[in-house]
């Protein structure tokens, strides 16, 4: 019975956050319109760290390339980072 409780409070979180991924990725393209890569940098650190724990291992991989293209300031190839980031929502929100 504990169990079920810690299943349902999880899906519960899980729900909320899924429903938050569209404000977090509007938050990570204004950013990148700003050109301010260490806040989209922290954006996609935090949507790295958190699409992991909730089952979301895509999502958050190319969080990291964002991450990781926004550190080395390789800023040709963010768009195309985004872009990817911005689909794999799109496919999270489409299977809910």
């Amino acid at each position: 019975m504990l169990c079920d409780n810690y299943v349902f409070q999880y899906e519960a979180l899980k729900k909320s956050y899924i429903e938050g991924l569209a404000h977090r990725l509007s938050e990570m393209e204004e950013a990148m319109v700003r050109s301010d890569w260490i806040a989209l940098s922290a954006c996609a650190h935090r949507l790295r760290g958190s699409g992991v724990s909730y089952g979301f291992e895509a999502l958050g991989a190319l969080a990291q390339q964002v991450e990781e293209k926004c550190d080395a300031r390789a800023i040709g190839e963010i768009p195309q980072s985004m872009d990817a980031v911005n689909q794999e929502i799109a496919r999270i929100l489409s299977t809910r």
